[in-house]
């Protein structure tokens, strides 16, 4: 038992020493990006936070583990989108919410390149994240791969280093659900517009349906 914890230990500590260090705010270069998605205007700013911290890891064990956050803000045409990633980087597989739903999250890390992996429970959804950072540590290229029942969509994210100030649009407060959306009177347009939409997608996971079958 002792000799199966040192060799987690020893597999965690050498994920994190491999994992490059992609902490700091980034900006997607979109002249050099191709993102999936249905045609329309495209993205007039995409940033991103990455930090890296110690989080509870097993609420029975009280273990704790070095965790990447990754949080994403797109601004289009209907204004901005937020989503936040996060997996543990022990090398252990978590179920984890993502974009609203639970989650199984496991982060890898070979040769520079680090690949983040998930699979929605109780559903055939998958996707692949791989991130490679230039030597000068300026540029992160965000390789992304993503099946919905069976439709691969792809999608490469050249983002560019930034100053932490530029990070001031992704931590403002977003607006609630009452002032994006129209029509919305439930206990939930106080909430956030990604925390709102997050609700959204984990209602329609739980009724095994897409949003068209309440809208």
């Amino acid at each position: 038992m002792l000799k199966l914890a040192a060799l987690c230990a020893l597999s965690a500590a050498l994920l994190c020493a491999e994992t490059p260090d992609m902490s700091g705010v980034w900006k997607a270069d979109l002249g050099k990006s191709t993102l999936a998605g249905p045609p329309g205007a495209a993205p007039t700013n995409y940033l991103v936070i990455i930090e890296r911290k110690t989080a509870l890891f097993d609420a029975h064990t009280k273990e704790q583990a070095p965790e990447f956050v990754e949080t994403t803000g797109i601004w289009g045409q209907h204004g901005q989108e937020r989503s936040v990633l996060m997996v543990f980087l022990n090398g252990k597989p978590k179920v984890l919410p993502y974009m609203g739903v639970p989650t199984r999250l496991i982060a890898t890390s070979d040769n520079g390149v680090f690949t983040v992996s998930g699979e929605t429970a109780g559903r055939p959804n998958t996707f692949k994240r791989t991130y490679e950072l230039s030597s000068d540590g300026q540029i992160l290229t965000l390789h992304s791969l993503t099946s919905n029942n069976g439709k691969e969509a792809q999608s490469t994210i050249v983002l560019l280093k930034q100053p932490e100030a530029a990070a001031e649009p992704l931590r403002a407060p977003e607006d609630t659900a009452e002032k994006r959306f129209k029509n919305v009177k439930t206990p939930l347009k106080d909430l956030p517009t990604s925390e709102f939409i997050d609700n959204m997608r984990y209602f329609a996971w739980s009724l095994g349906k897409n949003c068209e079958f309440c809208h």
